[in-house]
């Protein structure tokens, strides 16, 4: 657009054509009279027909989105377990992995990787295949056996005995929280396969059918009288056991050496609680750490035919006998003491034990028996 303008500015030019100008208006090129003219600013003649002034608020949602919104959930949408698909068992000791398989979870740290036991609360057959399913996959896979508690003071139940594997750890929550009752007035509660050794038990407690009732033990740990292979005491760790209420003794242990118990209690037994008992040439380099033997109708820790082993802050009360050794030789007892029995140290045919520092209070007959063949006897600080 050019042109020479007069006294009428712009309108003097002869392609501007100007009608009445107003506020907000435009100079728009109409192509109907191929002049310039003063035209209204509207959205379409800008190209802008499809704009709006809505607010945030009022703008609307276009179907493509809206569609893709309804495939969400709402933040607050839950759904049940049972609406979940998944492979295997959903039950108390499972849980649900990031393939959607139901599975018993593994411990971490020191016991991994080990097998969390599938218990029932009601079922002891099942419960004593799951253990020892357990305790020969993990004999087999170089892992370990966690029995988790059931809670307060519930207890999962046993009917038949527990079979042991050498090197395998079984242990549970601690002897105050993983309880095991065995129902088998003849079963004991665990026992080892021919040629055991290494055995590891950890925060368990095994209870029997009652005090004398049968004639099954807590811990039943043999020599094997066929081939003479022993079956579970040789290079043993039990840490936190605690056996009661059996027909016979709490704890059966032959041929025990390099071994050590700690913090073991057996209680409330028809026979002895801690019977541990060298057979042949006799056991050896074995300890006994802050064991307890209580309420048991014989003696509370009966030595036998063990030779340069010891019990350390070792406890025996309310038994008939507190402490009975037996062809022993360099045994010592180191700070242990005993209360409320018949006899409180019974000794027969003892070569050179010691008793350190040894307590005792009421009992009624004697306090300490040395019997027949005993030699080298030696009693240190001894409280009676």
């Amino acid at each position: 657009m050019g042109f020479s303008p007069g006294s009428n500015g712009i309108a003097g030019a002869s392609d501007v054509a100007l009608s009445s100008p107003q506020d907000d208006q435009a100079l728009t090129y109409d192509s109907a009279s191929s002049k310039w003219a003063n035209l209204a600013v509207t959205k379409e003649s800008v190209g802008l027909g499809n704009v709006n002034n809505t607010s945030d608020a009022d703008k609307p949602v276009s179907s493509a989105s809206q569609t893709a919104l309804d495939a969400k959930s709402a933040t607050n949408h839950t759904h049940s377990v049972t609406d979940l698909t998944a492979t295997g068992t959903r039950d108390g000791t499972t849980f649900l992995r990031g393939d959607n398989t139901w599975a018993i979870p593994t411990e971490s740290g020191e016991n991994s990787p080990s097998i969390n036991v599938a218990m029932s609360a009601t079922d002891g057959a099942a419960n004593v295949a799951a253990i020892n399913t357990a305790i020969e996959t993990a004999y087999q896979s170089g892992s370990s056996v966690y029995i988790r508690a059931r809670g307060g003071t519930s207890t999962w139940p046993l009917t038949g005995t527990i079979t042991y594997r050498s090197g395998v750890l079984v242990y549970g929550d601690g002897s105050s929280r993983t309880l095991l009752v065995q129902t088998s007035s003849t079963a004991d509660g665990i026992t080892a396969a021919v040629g055991t050794t290494h055995v590891m038990l950890r925060g368990l407690r095994l209870e029997g059918p009652g005090k004398g009732v049968g004639s099954g033990s807590g811990i039943r740990l043999l020599l094997d009288p066929a081939s003479g292979v022993n079956q579970g005491s040789p290079f043993s760790m039990l840490t936190d056991v605690r056996t009661r209420m059996w027909g016979s003794h709490g704890m059966y242990l032959e041929n025990t050496y390099v071994s050590h118990f700690d913090k073991c209690v057996s209680d409330n037994n028809g026979g002895n609680g801690i019977h541990t008992v060298g057979v042949n040439v006799g056991g050896t380099s074995t300890t006994f750490s802050s064991c307890y033997g209580i309420s048991n109708a014989l003696a509370g820790h009966h030595v036998e035919k063990m030779h340069y082993s010891a019990l350390i802050g070792c406890a025996s009360d309310n038994n008939d006998v507190g402490y009975r050794l037996a062809d022993c030789q360099a045994t010592t007892l180191v700070s242990s003491g005993v209360e409320n029995a018949r006899v409180g140290w019974l000794l027969t045919n003892c070569l050179g034990v010691g008793l350190l520092g040894a307590w005792e209070q009421n009992v009624s007959e004697v306090g300490i028996d040395v019997g027949t063949g005993c030699m080298q006897v030696t009693l240190d600080r001894y409280r009676e």
